[in-house]
């Protein structure tokens, strides 16, 4: 089991517990599946390529909202 799996376990784990958690994690997912869907083509469209700068924004946003989410879960 590398690293990656085993935080991914403890983020499941966590998210069973937090319904915030599970929210801000299911949010990462989505945007995430969004991203790789654009950035699977070989060329983008103007719109497009302004969609994927905007779901990775609220990728980052979403994923700082989580750290610090997670940070409350583990030190309560």
């Amino acid at each position: 089991m590398t690293d990656s799996d085993f935080a991914n376990l403890k983020l499941e784990e966590l998210a069973k517990q937090d319904k915030n958690i599970k929210r801000l994690f299911e949010i990462h997912r989505k945007l995430d599946r969004e991203i790789n869907e654009l950035t699977r083509k070989k060329f983008l469209t103007r719109d497009e390529e302004q969609k994927a700068k905007i779901l990775k924004f609220k990728k980052l946003e979403n994923k700082d909202k989580l750290a610090t989410a997670l940070k409350t879960a583990v030190n309560d």
